[in-house]
């Protein structure tokens, strides 16, 4: 099925739907406000294999690249086309900033210019999903139809692309230990941070590098980053935590405290994890750690809330017959920490069926930036331990 989004129905909308129907496939508009449109693109309705944008190109695109963790690319051709445009038809030369933002495109996506909008068209794809970005114009939306949407996508580029989401570690460290990666049959190498505490690696090969090629350089940057690696694809942390779980017919569950939630929020925003997450506890006080998780007062007393030993107790709270693997976090998100501790001080338990593991971490930034922190790797470290079970 396809999915028209845009935040006003126009007869580019009415065409795009009429052409799609008449090739015999399923499409539907959905319409509103930016917030709307961001929402429909962060929860893809299972079954669409195509997302059309009609509207402000520009917009759609940087919505799409912060959704998808893509990076953005300044495509030249994109701004000689505006240019040409203006001065064509009267107009005033754009502002830059507003020329950077319609030259602007996600990593993964190919413009196409049009003689009847400033704005480009412009496709990719992402995993198994086909992104089209097209101006409000009726003719524009017809010609985008049969040139790439028809087709689901334009002429095929005949490169491979190796991609992988590595946890714990900063571009400009990736691009150093890859930097030996670099040669002819390699045509471009590029790392993106997604502010999330991992990085997205891209390698994109030259059609002459072969299987043999590709199969040695992934195996190259598997050696290289080993666990770190949690998906071999453009996918969030907690996408392939929902997918992992799935795959081994496994349940978990969550008892948070600094992360307040975050990291059942992250997961329940993955369509899916109601096979998987069993529940997600938000015990932010003493108390609620005791009565829900079983903890007694006295123990919490003796090594106090924010330690190795109370997060080892509230993951195994958790563990029963209905769950097998658990993740617990306490610590300090700030402003202020107890005498002695550090703010940004987090201790991690994971509980599998062979029983608790904790892990100490002291993060840095304001209060959001640790709880954000502390959640992703909670997550990391919950699918590091189902993975190690497979």
């Amino acid at each position: 099925m396809k999915l028209i989004l845009c935040n006003s129905q126009s007869a580019a909308t009415e065409q795009l739907r009429s052409l799609v129907l008449s090739s015999g496939e399923e499409c539907s508009i959905a319409c509103g406000g930016d917030e709307f449109v961001d929402s429909q693109i962060k929860r893809l309705p299972a079954g669409v294999n195509s997302l059309i944008f009609v509207g402000d190109v520009a917009k759609f695109k940087r919505m799409c690249a912060k959704s998808f963790n893509l990076a953005m690319y300044h495509d030249q051709s994109v701004e000689n086309h505006v240019l040409t445009y203006a001065a064509t038809n009267g107009s005033n030369r754009p502002a830059q900033y507003a020329l950077d933002m319609l030259s602007a495109t996600p990593e993964n996506c190919k413009n196409v210019t049009s003689v009847r909008s400033m704005q480009c068209a412009a496709y990719g794809k992402l995993n198994d999903v086909w992104l089209f970005f097209v101006p409000d114009d009726k003719a524009d939306a017809t010609a985008i139809f049969d040139g790439y949407v028809k087709t689901n996508a334009g002429p095929k580029i005949d490169r491979q692309v190796l991609q992988y989401k590595i946890f714990a570690t900063t571009p400009q460290e990736v691009l150093d230990k890859t930097a030996n990666l670099a040669n002819p049959k390699t045509l471009e190498r590029s790392c993106f941070s997604t502010g999330e505490l991992d990085c997205l690696l891209t390698l994109k090969l030259s059609p002459a590098a072969g299987e043999k090629f590709a199969a040695q350089m992934d195996e190259h940057v598997k050696n290289l980053f080993g666990n770190y690696i949690y998906s071999t694809k453009n996918q969030r942390l907690e996408a392939a935590v929902v997918e992992t779980f799935s795959k081994v017919g496994k349940r978990f569950a969550s008892a948070e405290s600094l992360t307040g939630g975050l990291i059942a929020d992250k997961i329940v925003s993955v369509p899916g994890a109601s096979a998987v997450f069993h529940e997600g506890l938000v015990t932010y006080t003493i108390s609620a750690k005791c009565r829900r998780l079983g903890i007694s007062s006295h123990f919490v007393d003796r090594y106090g809330v924010v330690s190795s030993e109370v997060a080892h107790e509230m993951a195994k709270g958790l563990l029963g017959e209905e769950i097998d693997f658990s993740v617990a976090t306490t610590g300090y998100a700030g402003p202020t920490a107890d005498d002695g501790y550090p703010v940004g001080l987090t201790y991690i338990a994971v509980g599998t069926p062979q029983g608790v593991k904790t892990f100490r971490n002291v993060f840095a930034g304001d209060r959001d930036q640790i709880r954000q922190q502390a959640a992703n790797s909670a997550l990391f470290l919950l699918l590091n331990a189902v993975k190690t079970k497979i």
